[in-house]
């Protein structure tokens, strides 16, 4: 399945900046 991987890795870069935005707003 290779739809999966860039699914992660979508997934992983999306909670990234969201969590970089968490600690710029932290």
């Amino acid at each position: 399945m290779p739809k999966r991987k860039p699914v992660i890795k979508s997934k992983k870069a999306f909670w990234s900046h969201l969590e970089e935005e968490e600690n710029v707003i932290e």
